[in-house]
């Protein structure tokens, strides 16, 4: 009777040993798909919120003859005038960021003097009609572009 007992023991004890791996194990893949969705979130971030947030100021913008693309101090900028307030709103890459400038149309712009949104590590904005192709690469080199309709040229 007590050999039976002890079996019963190790039985017990193996059971959960191999309840405790199977767990281990688990947790162990659970961390591979908890890391990929957290670098998948940091790369949205990077790279479409950027892009999203230029598309929603070029709608918005979009009145006639409000939106085109020029030169500031050698940088492509994306121009977007208020005919109403009179104010002019640049969207450049400067050192590595993303920057938006705001300012009346009267005073002369300063690629330094915007504000530094997001970090890119190139922009890009063309007209090609009434699209306006924008691109930029995050500083992990990934490519992203939108292309955005102009209704009011």
């Amino acid at each position: 009777m007590r050999k039976r007992h002890s079996i019963d023991i190790l039985f017990s004890l193996s059971l959960f040993t191999v309840f405790v791996i199977c767990a281990f194990l688990v947790l162990l893949f659970q961390t591979g798909s908890y890391r990929s969705i957290i670098a998948q979130g940091e790369q949205t971030e990077r790279q479409h919120t950027p892009l999203a947030y230029v598309r929603a100021k070029i709608r918005s913008a979009d009145e006639d003859g409000g939106i085109r693309v020029t030169k500031l101090e050698n940088t492509t900028a994306i121009e977007l005038r208020n005919h109403k307030e009179k104010t002019v709103t640049y969207i450049y890459a400067y050192e590595g960021k993303l920057c938006e400038l705001y300012m009346s149309e009267e005073v002369e712009p300063m690629l330094r003097a915007g504000t530094a949104l997001f970090d890119v590590r190139d922009f890009e904005a063309v007209m090609q009609n009434s699209l306006l192709h924008v691109s930029l690469h995050d500083l992990q080199g990934k490519a992203g572009s939108i292309v955005v309709e102009v209704k009011s040229e």
